[in-house]
């Protein structure tokens, strides 16, 4: 039977184009078949007889407009819904569907009309979310006094929370907050929900009544735990007062039943951000990033936490991943580059910073950040030259320094460190002396200059840069210190050192620097106590500087406490970097035992001597 039926449905659609296939020669607008006349022929044929026909006819047309509707096609959606309401223009089922595909294509007042029949027909025995469709249309087409009218029914005949609350926004709107606080007070005593008094509090809140939108926000979220609006408002409320701790509070009990609320978690993420990111908010930020593997930006400050609480071997993961979505990205190769540095492989933290191009803008550190760790490996742990990364350097500063004229002056600063260090000072005070004549020299390094020239016994040379320098800038503290520790070395116009010095403490006080050459003054100067005040203070400030260390050491010897100035000289000891500092406080260590014996001799009786 239903073989017969296709087959008239079929002959009677195709009934107007089985001859053009004959007349091969016809124009177009004769062959040209009208789709929608068709349809109209088929429902006129089948339209009131009932039976299986009209069914099927139905069935189908009802399957192609819901595929149409769900697909976003929604003009043969709408196609399909009026040709079956031609058959059945009574159909509630099907007018919805047709209503709801007329709001989507942006034909209210037709949804809305459509919808009215559908009400009317349903009398007392009203569909509560088809009336909401209307109540909405409504206020859409500015019909807000209609809309009003359904909500009053629908709170009144159903206690419908939805339309309770729109009620209480129109009252808000209207600014007749107080029928719109009743309105939601009596919805929240036949019903306790979360949201009545989440908008209660939110109603209060317009009225700039915070300790009431509070106390609302907080009932919310006792009522429902899960309600998030109420969580976040609560937490906006406290950040706009300045009292992050009670907003992070808020936001962490949440969580604590909601882990995987990402409104909440983004939240307390950005506060925690805008109040300066700590080791703390790792968990949440590893979370939110699970939830959102796509934001690339949240991964790189999760990356970014991870370095600061030094946990680099997590740091460099996330960078790795995130370099796999974006290869060419020079940021996430210098991190990635930076972060095998720190953790000490360097071969593989070279390797990345060779992969960022020379167009980049971070290309030009990157060269000097090769060129630092070449340096570093030119010294052996106990402090001697490895020739073969000495060598490696030279050749890179010399072969780049060619090849990108921009990174020239940079690199070769770093080789100027590694003439010092090797204690090559001629080769250092001549390459800095070329470098003179490019822009980028500057007053420190006018000053770096000077203490090259020191080192290699050239004073007078030092002298007459450092005098250059205050000459123009008269309150460098740098400059004065040097010079000042310059003449007490030299046991020369101590006067003067002092006068130096105390003006450079005037300019940086708290300067560990400053503080040790003047307690070193004091030391020249044989006042012990004083020496002593000031290298503590300096060494308090340089823990990990050598000569600081050993100047208090020595301090504590001539004060006879040989037990703090052994103390010290362990300390710089074990900070010594170069094989040549190394040698110098050995013997220094040796001088101190010698003195200590020799001491302990003059105080036995002469019996034992």
């Amino acid at each position: 039977m239903k073989f017969t039926i296709h087959l008239l449905i079929l002959s009677t659609f195709l009934i107007s184009c089985s001859s053009t296939k004959k007349k091969k020669t016809a124009p177009k607008e004769e062959v040209k078949i009208n789709i929608e006349e068709r349809f109209d022929q088929l429902i006129k044929a089948i339209k009131g007889k009932g039976g299986e026909m009209e069914r099927f006819v139905i069935d189908d047309m009802y399957l192609k407009a819901s595929h149409a509707s769900i697909r976003g096609d929604i003009k043969s959606a709408l196609f399909y819904w009026e040709k079956i309401l031609l058959i059945k223009s009574d159909n509630s089922f099907i007018n919805k569907k047709y209503a709801v595909d007329l709001i989507r294509a942006g034909k209210l007042v037709k949804a809305k009309t459509v919808l009215e029949k559908i009400d009317k027909k349903n009398g007392a025995n009203k569909d509560e979310n088809l009336t909401m469709v209307l109540a909405g249309l409504y206020v859409s087409t500015g019909e807000k006094e209609k809309a009003k009218e359904i909500y009053r029914y629908l709170v009144k005949n159903n206690n419908n929370s939805e339309a309770c609350i729109f009620l209480g926004r129109f009252y808000a709107e209207e600014k007749n907050y107080s029928k719109a606080e009743k309105t939601l007070r009596d919805c929240e005593k036949k019903d306790k929900k979360a949201i009545f008094a989440f908008f209660r509090g939110k109603f209060v809140l317009e009225q700039k009544k915070r300790k009431q939108a509070v106390k609302h926000f907080k009932r919310a979220l006792k009522i429902d735990e899960s309600f998030q609006d109420a969580a976040l408002e609560l937490g906006r409320l406290y950040e706009s007062g300045e009292k992050q701790k009670k907003a992070e509070r808020i936001y962490k009990k949440f969580l604590e039943k909601n882990p995987d609320n990402f409104s909440v978690l983004s939240a307390l993420v950005k506060g925690f951000f805008s109040q300066g990111a700590k080791p703390e908010v790792i968990p949440y930020v590893e979370k939110l990033s699970s939830l959102d593997q796509e934001n690339l930006n949240l991964k790189v400050r999760l990356g970014i936490l991870y370095s600061d609480a030094k946990r680099y071997e997590d740091s460099i993961g996330v960078f790795s991943e995130i370099l796999e979505i974006v290869p060419d990205s020079e940021k996430i190769l210098y991190y990635l580059a930076s972060l095998y540095q720190q953790v000490e492989k360097l071969d593989t933290s070279v390797e990345y910073y060779l992969m960022i191009p020379d167009s980049g803008a971070l290309f030009k550190d990157a060269q000097v950040q090769i060129a630092k760790i070449y340096n570093g490996k030119s010294y052996t742990q106990d402090g001697k030259i490895n020739k073969e990364f000495a060598d490696k350097l030279i050749r890179f500063v010399e072969e780049r320094s060619l090849k990108y004229p921009i990174v020239a002056f940079d690199l070769k600063i770093v080789l100027v460190g590694l003439y010092e260090n090797t204690q090559d000072f001629n080769k250092a005070v001549v390459l800095m002396k070329d470098l003179k004549s490019n822009a980028k020299f500057k007053e420190e390094h006018e000053y770096y200059l000077a203490s090259l020239l020191d080192k290699d016994n050239r004073f007078e040379e030092a002298r007459e840069i450092l005098e250059g320098i205050l000459a123009k800038n008269p309150n460098n503290p740098h400059a004065l210190n040097f010079l000042a520790y310059s003449y007490i070395e030299k046991d020369i116009e101590l006067d003067e050192a002092l006068r130096l010095l105390k003006k450079a403490v005037s300019l940086k006080p708290n300067d560990g620097y400053i503080r040790d050459s003047l307690g070193w003054y004091y030391y020249k100067m044989g006042d012990l106590q004083k020496a002593l005040v000031e290298l503590k203070k300096a060494w308090q400030r340089e823990k990990s500087d050598v000569v600081i260390t050993k100047h208090l050491a020595i301090i504590y010897q001539d004060l006879k406490r040989y037990r703090m100035a052994e103390k010290y000289f362990s300390e710089a000891l074990k900070n010594c970097k170069q094989d040549h500092e190394r040698m110098a406080v050995l013997q220094a260590m040796k001088n101190l035992e010698k003195v200590r014996v020799a001491d302990i001799k003059r105080r036995l009786p002469a019996s034992l001597k």
